[in-house]
């Protein structure tokens, strides 16, 4: 499934990458949502793609259009700006069957950025390291952290028609949202092979990093008012998910204050106490001063830190 909005630029790459794949019995949906430009007609053109053109109301709303239309054993989900490697299906589709009771398979992935996937890159630090890939311990580092990317999730239907639709309250992160709720119900897999190809560019979604981190902190918080959902998500979990929603008050008092709005900045550094104290103290004695040189000097700090952290594949 691949939701699509003027991805006209992407849109045929996406979808050629799908073709590819060495598992062959294929249904690819493109739902279109309401774009302007000629994605249909670029996604158009093999019998295996069905384009299903819809007024513009955003992402979750195309991927739930998408769940209702999807006919296949198993769903999976391909933004329209992302690649897969050609093996993709087929590794996931044999990991879930070898797993009775499984209802999710994950990938490692790679990224890249423009036009061409070279060089290829690696987060380091966005990935699930080997011990905490089974049971109980992937469940609690998925809580901790979203380190998956939607272009890497193949579920079952039965785990897709257990889970429902997708939450639709913001345009960031409901997918996080959606991953929890079928690991609640759900054994997951995790392959580390890196059978993605992520782009990054300007227009992607996840820049808006605020609406971002509130979206997660709404999901969190919605989990913990609801309780217990399953056997495999319990109250052992809340301490989990009350430190998470201290990391998002901390990047949202950052993100504040690189936009200078210091009196939100200061609230959210107060409610992140423990995370991170001493740069956090940093932040609030800037918010605080409301000193531009300060917040300029720590926002040039972070932005190094993330041009870093990224490592070529050819150096690995």
């Amino acid at each position: 499934m691949i939701p699509a909005y003027n991805a006209s630029a992407f849109i045929q790459d996406a979808v050629s990458s799908v073709l590819s794949q060495t598992h062959a019995d294929l249904e690819v949906l493109v739902i279109d949502d309401g774009s302007t430009d000629d994605t249909a007609t670029r996604a158009a053109g093999d019998p295996c793609v069905r384009v299903i053109r819809t007024s513009q109301q955003g992402n979750y709303y195309a991927r739930n259009r998408g769940l209702n239309e999807a006919r296949g054993d198993y769903v999976a989900f391909l933004d329209a700006d992302d690649l897969w490697t050609e093996d993709k299906l087929r590794l996931q589709i044999a990991a879930l069957k070898a797993r009775p009771g499984a209802g999710i398979c994950f990938t490692d992935h790679f990224l890249f950025r423009g036009r061409r996937p070279k060089p290829l890159y690696v987060d380091p630090t966005n990935t699930c390291p080997e011990p905490e890939r089974e049971g109980r311990r992937f469940l609690e580092r998925l809580f901790r952290t979203n380190f998956t990317i939607t272009s890497s999730v193949l579920m079952t239907r039965e785990a897709v028609d257990a889970v429902g639709l997708f939450d639709t309250a913001f345009q960031n992160a409901m997918d996080y949202d959606y991953w929890l709720r079928t690991v609640c119900r759900f054994e997951a897999v995790y392959l580390p092979d890196r059978c993605v190809l992520k782009r990054e560019h300007e227009e992607n979604i996840s820049r808006n990093k605020v609406n971002t981190h509130l979206a997660v902190q709404y999901l969190l918080c919605k989990l913990l008012a609801e309780g217990p959902l399953t056997p495999r998500y319990d109250r052992s979990l809340e301490p989990v998910i009350a430190a998470h929603l201290r990391r998002l008050d901390y990047d949202l008092g950052l993100e504040y204050l690189v936009r200078e709005d210091y009196a939100e900045a200061l609230n959210r550094l107060t409610a992140a106490a423990g995370h991170k104290d001493s740069f956090r103290r940093i932040a609030l004695l800037a918010a605080r001063l409301r000193s531009g040189r300060l917040v300029r000097a720590i926002r040039d700090y972070r932005q190094g830190r993330r041009m870093t952290r990224f490592r070529r594949f050819e150096e690995i």
